[in-house]
């Protein structure tokens, strides 16, 4: 759900933002593959469960990693990416597990 100036279950307009951690967890995802003939191109939108924020749901890419390794409820972490005019774009990457670190 978008942010909204109240909050959608009581309509209290005592809102505030709060800093989320950044970690996030897969509800859903895609695998998009380019057009053939073209650049190659594969991304994999998902459907993230912010888990600072019940019942909150974020769009977003997962970046650097093949698609074949995300699942269902894979931990992921947001980073920053440039675009066009100094803003940045949120991604997230898969979080590091233990046999990662070993």
């Amino acid at each position: 759900m978008p942010p909204t100036p109240f909050c959608p279950n009581c309509r209290s307009a005592a809102v505030n933002w709060v800093e989320l951690s950044g970690n996030a967890v897969v509800y859903s995802f895609a695998v998009v593959h380019g057009f053939p003939g073209l650049p190659d191109l594969t991304l994999v939108p998902a459907v993230l469960d912010l888990p600072d924020a019940p019942g909150a749901r974020l769009v977003s890419n997962i970046i650097d990693v093949a698609p074949a390794d995300v699942t269902i409820r894979m931990a992921v972490r947001v980073d920053f990416s440039p675009i066009t005019g100094g803003w940045l774009l949120p991604v997230f990457r898969a979080m590091a597990t233990k046999s990662d670190k070993e």
